[in-house]
């Protein structure tokens, strides 16, 4: 609504031509008290009238009234001109009417306040507005407005709480940047009631509580009458709880026990309610009512003890100084006093006292015998945390400035800040602007109370993909295509590397050759990698590789669609026709994307037309196998009778396999955790038996079981694994999705019973690379050592699995593309099954242990009788090895350990030993030691850890190697080991694969499925799941697809949870028996998320090698002269640097992978500045130095990071 207040304007007409138009001003008027209109008149001839407003142009025509505004200012002035006659200007000077302009900065500025819990001891304000400037200062004081209690000082629109702990007035305060300020009184008063009682653990049962009868910790919760939760404590070391403050009312109580299993004991026995139990089975008291300033006691809950028990209760966490100031107390119920206490550092009694950060563990004995064992956690005492971030350093010209902003989590304000970098101190603010990429800044934050935290932190170049949609095509006439970046980010330098190896610059080049075009840019700060891949292909249908398939992948699967396609999965393009002859004699011309559905088995020819020529294909389509479904239960055969008896339990994750006795065609199936299995199969008869390893106490059922698979019906045949011997059989294995520096990151480690008989008191202990930090399991630790954690995992049933994580951090201290290392032992760990000719002993060898001057490997006998052999060792370096035969030792008696001391010189060492004959075990137990200091030109190999197998093939031992990354593919598929000079691996070998995938998208995936299809040169019969992130189901197709689903796993998108969105299924496989040397093993897998188009994996090849390990002297490990390269890590441009004296111009630089193929090669003499292989992908390679015979004189790795 306006208000017309006044009309106060002076204004000037100034007449310029006779036939100039007339402007009167009609009214002016306010607008709600912010801003003011004016209506003007306009009169005159022809086409109308312009003027401009703020840079706005307005017309209009003559004979009519038109408002402006708002206007904001006190005078306007409005020059307005005749659209006919340019020289006919009239000029308004206008003034605002009184009262329309609010000048006050505070002008609908508001601050309102909420008060909870007005009658506890701590109250909760919430503090919100409307109007006013942000960030807000917000200020709590007592009512004299002297000193401040709270201060707030970066609130936003969203407004605060502060906390109130005592009765009283009070005055807030509010001011925004304007110096706008607000102040409210609020007063919290006094005379509310309270509620007090006890819980204590009745041993006697009798509903009483005795007066030797120990308290009980309960959580207690009071809930208003209308059932509405009102607050919640637990009970203190007496057993004691009240609840003070508590407004006048009706309430009744929720007890909980803390300690699992017990019940609440009989209610209200007796006639003192003192001592009696108002706690009715479910934990619920009667309702009672609490007067103003009234007090409700002894409402007590009393309970039964559950069997003998250990507690522990933290009294006092380690302070921030780092002394060890922890106590614990051990409570001790369940059983007959008096009790003893022994804990896990040689403490007793029922306190340990003067105890560092750690986890601690009691076993508690009753008089009877009766033992428990308690676990209680001693945390740091600062609970203050910092979190680092980074921000800015986009791929675009008007980037914000690469920063590092430290957030803190709890001490006590305010914080001080020290940023260092290279040992020196360069920022005392909580954000660190101009950052330069992988410069490790290390932050120390301390707050009021002296206590401090640390962290450290790259800044992660941001790695962004230039997408081609589709290829580029070369035109009929030979001449050239236009390759171009678009308008991404053309103000950076583009450079391309061709499918010949040559070098192109800009955003757009004219290329003449078919094939792949690496295009790669830097941002000028160094902060962002571009890259991508343009493909370019013949328009020439004749020089393309284009087929037609059907589709359907299983023998089962009716396919009755044929289409077209093409390597690589280039595009036909839209001007290519297809004429299809097909089956029955007709033509159908399409377009080549369609398929061509329902004309039945037969032959399908199809004439392609391009633009440039005309290819004609052809295809045979046969008829679908008739197929049914075969499902039984495969039973752990307790009796080993073959039949099914009361004691005979399912058997999980099996292979089972079923034999066609006409053709002896196999199929595959895995029973799941109810020991089910599943085929889909052609109708015919079939023997049907589980795949027995030879080491586990498990024989077969001869004869087979076996049926007829009929058409149209499901035929059930269950199967046995009869007993051979009661012996439990522990297994563990370890999973590791991602690991990426200075990040949260998650690691798996799976254990099962895959014996006949269940275990008790197992035990698992498990060990992570030093360098993962802050490592958290998913379930209490019995006892740490550092990175070492111990678990008891009781009692473990056959074919009962289950699964612990870890959370850590991969320290900012790591070099990018280290190795880290996961191992896990779990016990009872005793063979079921030896071999008669093996004497007992047993050859182990650990990881190497660097201590900066020696990397030492220990090899040991950890079996019952001394070696019958001398014990013989290799030493591998950086994948050579250091002598052409082993180093041979004095066999090893029972126990005894061997040490292996090698130089920390940066290098990758793998020590290999020989085996006891005929031990259950590898008959070349290996050990593996990277990242121990530097070599004098300051490098550290990588990417050498894994290119053999590692570990001793013992089920009971487990070890991953995983390199840590940057900017990396987050769907990939690795099969370990990797193998070496062009993943060579020896015969033999059991390839470990891990398929990685994570949630790059924008959503939550709910449901992830993995296909991967066993290539022939595979042995499926050997295929055995290993370890997961994630809950999976699993099934077999009869064409060797192996799909893994995840159904509801809701994986979070990676920018919500870097960490949780990411998962891995592992799974071993042997190769099959007729491979000989130099035969490929190939594998690749294909994740589908939801309902999007599949993300295929990279291909994971290997080769079944010809020859060992290469051997080298030290003279030959190309060592004799120091090579530096920078900037390593970095995007592919690489500085080499090598003392003048110890090179010629003639001597070759040679780049390889870490399989040893070579990837780039020069000269010394041609070498500029700079060497340009940045059109190598992402990873981790070698530079050897070479003179003009060969002979190699110098080395260093390299990482590429896009």
């Amino acid at each position: 609504m306006r208000y017309l207040l006044s009309l106060l304007f002076f204004f000037s007409l100034a007449f310029l031509s006779a036939q100039c138009f007339e402007a009167n001003v009609i009214s002016a008027e306010c607008e709600n008290g912010d801003g003011w209109f004016v209506e003007v008149e306009f009169v005159g001839e022809g086409n109308g009238w312009i003027t401009s407003i703020d840079g706005n142009t307005i017309t209009g025509t003559f004979d009519t009234v038109v408002s402006f505004g708002p206007f904001f200012q006190e005078v306007v002035v409005l020059d307005i001109g005749d659209l006919d006659e340019p020289d006919c200007v009239q000029t308004l000077d206008l003034d605002a009417p009184d009262g329309c302009l609010n000048t006050d900065p505070c002008f609908g500025f508001f601050m309102g306040l909420e008060l909870e819990g007005a009658c506890d001891t701590t109250s909760f304000l919430s503090v919100f507005f409307e109007g006013g400037n942000f960030p807000m200062v917000v200020e709590l004081r007592e009512a004299d407005f002297a000193e401040v209690i709270q201060v707030d000082s970066f609130v936003s629109p969203n407004g605060t709480f502060l906390t109130i702990e005592d009765p009283g007035t009070y005055s807030v305060t509010a001011t925004d940047p304007n110096g706008c300020q607000l102040v409210e009184i609020i007063t919290i008063n006094e005379g509310c009631g309270a509620i007090s009682g006890r819980s204590w653990l009745d041993g006697n049962a009798n509903g009483l509580r005795d007066p030797d009868e120990t308290d009980a910790r309960a959580l207690v919760t009071l809930w208003r009458g209308d059932e509405v939760r009102f607050r919640s404590t637990t009970t203190d070391q007496a057993g004691r709880y009240a609840f003070e403050a508590v407004p006048a009312g009706d309430y009744f109580l929720e007890f909980v026990s803390l300690v699992d299993g017990r019940e609440p004991t009989a209610y209200q026995t007796g006639d003192d309610r003192t001592v009696d139990n108002d706690m009715h089975e479910g934990g619920f008291t009667n309702p009672f009512t609490v007067e103003n300033g009234g007090f409700v006691e002894s409402i007590d809950a009393g309970w039964l003890a559950a069997d003998c028990f250990a507690e522990i209760e933290i009294i006092r966490n380690a302070d921030c100084s780092g002394e060890n100031g922890g106590e614990l107390l051990a409570i001790a119920g369940g059983g007959t006093p008096p009790y003893t206490y022994e804990w896990t550092n040689g403490q007793t009694g029922s306190r340990a006292i003067e105890l560092a950060a750690g986890t601690y563990a009691v076993t508690i004995t009753d008089a009877l015998g009766c033992s428990a064992i308690g676990t209680g956690t001693i945390l740091e005492g600062t609970d203050i945390r910092v979190f680092i971030q980074q921000s800015g350093g986009d791929c675009n010209d008007t980037a914000e400035v690469p920063t590092l902003f430290a957030t803190v989590v709890g001490g006590t304000a305010p914080y001080t800040y020290t940023w260092s970098a290279g040992g020196a101190v360069i920022a005392t603010t909580a954000g660190l602007e101009q950052v330069s990429p992988e410069v490790l800044y290390s932050l120390e934050v301390t707050d009021a109370n002296g206590c401090t935290v640390f962290a450290e932190s790259i800044f992660e170049p941001q790695g962004t993909t230039i997408n081609f949609f589709a290829p580029f095509y070369l035109p009929c006439d030979g001449g050239p295509v236009t390759l171009s970046t678009g308008d991404l980010t053309d103000f950076l330098e583009y450079q391309w590397i061709t499918p010949a190896g040559d070098t192109l610059f800009g955003p757009e080049v004219d290329v003449f050759e078919p094939g792949n075009y690496a295009v790669s840019a830097v941002s000028p700060n160094g902060t962002c990698f571009l890259s991508g891949n343009a493909w370019v292909a013949e328009l020439s249908l004749a020089s393309r590789d284009i087929s037609i398939e059907a589709f359907g992948d299983s023998l089962c699967g009716a396919s009755d669609c044929v289409y077209l396609i093409e390597e690589f999965g280039f595009e036909l393009t839209p001007d290519t026709e297809v004429e299809w002859s097909l089956p029955n004699g007709e033509s159908l011309i399409t377009n080549p994307w369609n398929p061509v559905c329902d004309y039945g088995p037969g032959l399908y020819a199809a004439q392609v037309k391009g633009v440039c020529d005309t290819v004609t294909l052809t295809f045979l389509l046969e008829g679908a196998v008739e197929c049914s479904a075969l499902n039984g239960v495969l039973y752990v055969d307790q009796a080993g009778n073959c039949t099914l008896d009361g004691e005979d339990t399912p058997a999980s994750g099996v292979m089972i396999v079923a034999t066609s006795v006409a053709t002896g065609e196999q199929y595959y199936a895995l029973t799941n955790a109810d020991g089910q299995y599943g085929f889909t199969i052609p109708v015919g008869d079939y023997t049907v038996r589980p795949v027995v390893d030879v080491n586990l106490p498990f024989g077969t059922c001869e004869p087979p079981a076996g049926g007829t698979v009929m058409a149209g019906s499901v035929t059930n045949i269950d199967v046995f694994l009869p007993a051979l011997l009661d012996c439990p059989l522990m297994t563990t294995s370890v999973s590791i999705p991602f690991l990426r520096r200075c990040f949260d990151n998650v690691a798996y480690v799976d254990y099962a019973n895959v014996g006949s008989t269940s275990v008790d008191d197992v035990t698992l202990t498990v060990t992570l690379d030093d360098f993962l930090i802050n490592a958290v399991p998913s379930i209490p630790a019995v006892s740490q050592d550092g990175n070492t954690f111990t678990f008891n995992l009781g009692t473990v049933n056959p074919f009962e699995r289950d699964r612990i994580f870890f959370t850590f951090t991969v320290s900012c201290q790591a070099f990018l593309g280290q190795s880290h290392c996961i191992e896990s032992v779990i016990s009872p760990s005793e063979p079921c099954t030896t071999p008669e000719d093996w004497n007992g002993a047993l050859v182990n060898v650990s990881s190497g242990q660097c201590d900066g001057e020696e990397v030492t490997f220990s090899i040991q006998n950890v079996g019952d009788n001394p070696m019958s052999v001398p014990l013989s060792y290799v030493v591998v370096e950086d994948g050579i090895m250091m002598s052409g035969a082993p180093t041979e030792v004095e066999s090893l008696p029972a126990g005894e350990i061997f040490e292996v001391n090698l130089p920390a010189n940066g290098r990758t060492y793998h020590v290999i030993t020989n085996q006891e004959p005929n031990a259950p075990a590898s008959p070349t137990p290996t050990a593996v030691a990277e990242g121990c200091n530097t070599d004098p030109a300051g490098n550290t190999s990588s990417g050498f850890a894994n290119i053999i197998s590692l570990g001793n093939n013992v089920p009971s031992q487990a070890i991953a190697c995983r390199q840590n990354v940057g900017a990396y593919d987050p769907n990939d598929k690795m099969g370990y080991p990797l193998g070496y000079d062009g993943g060579n691996i020896a015969a033999g070998t059991r390839l470990d694969y891990a398929i990685r995938f994570q949630n790059t998208g924008t959503d939550t995936a709910f449901n992830v499925v993995i296909q991967d299809t066993i290539s022939t040169a595979l042995d499926l019969s050997s295929f055995k799941v290993e370890s997961a992130s994630h809950a999976y189901t699993v099934s077999i197709d009869t064409h060797r697809v192996i799909t893994f689903s995840f159904a509801n796993i809701a994986l979070p998108d990676s920018n919500v949870n870097l960490a949780a969105s990411q998962g891995v299924i592992n799974f071993s496989i042997d190769h099959a028996a007729d491979l000989v040397p130099g035969d490929v093993i190939d594998n690749e897998a294909r994740i589908y998320f939801d309902f999007n188009e599949p993300i295929v994996t990279n291909l994971s090849r290997h080769r079944i090698a010809k020859d060992g390990l290469p051997v080298g002297t030290r003279q030959q490990l190309a060592r004799q002269v120091a090579v530096g390269i920078s900037p390593n890590p970095g995007p592919g441009i690489i500085k080499v640097d090598i003392p003048r004296a110890d090179v010629e111009l003639t001597d070759v630089l040679t780049v390889t992978d870490l399989y040893g193929r070579q990837l780039a090669a020069t000269t010394f003499g041609q070498l500029s500045s700079n060497w340009n292989v940045s059109h190598l992908p992402a990873g981790y390679y070698l530079l050897v130095v070479s003179n003009a015979n060969g002979q190699a004189k110098g080395r260093a790795g390299f990482v590429i990071a896009k």
